[in-house]
């Protein structure tokens, strides 16, 4: 699996498609990734969207992880994201920023080996 980071939906397709190949129902990956009943449900339906850091576990839960175009990642502006240094308000706002991130990179989805 190698799929391209264009904008949240395609985002979001990829990772309800990934649990379905996997057999794993969203309520234990409620579990996995440590958060509210129902949770995943709602980031797959388009209900509620994930922060960045819980959009990270919902990508590692599913034994995926993201590979950018170039060597060197830039982990400080990566934090800033993630912890919402640079949203408003410090409110940690998922997507936007985030998947504008990610497309700027050529950040693709790609899947690990599951031991």
């Amino acid at each position: 699996m190698s799929t391209l980071i264009d904008d949240w939906p395609s985002l979001c397709r990829a990772l309800v498609e990934r649990r379905k190949q996997l057999e794993v129902p969203s309520r234990d990956l409620d579990i996995i990734i440590e958060c509210a009943d129902g949770l995943v449900s709602k980031w797959e339906c388009g209900l509620k969207r994930p922060s960045a850091l819980m959009l990270m576990r919902w990508i590692d839960s599913l034994h995926l992880s993201i590979e950018l175009d170039y060597c060197v990642f830039d982990k400080y502006q990566v934090r800033a994201t993630l912890s919402g240094h640079d949203e408003p308000d410090n409110k940690r706002y998922p997507t936007p920023e985030f998947i504008s991130f990610l497309k700027q990179h050529n950040a693709r989805l790609i899947a690990q080996k599951i031991s």
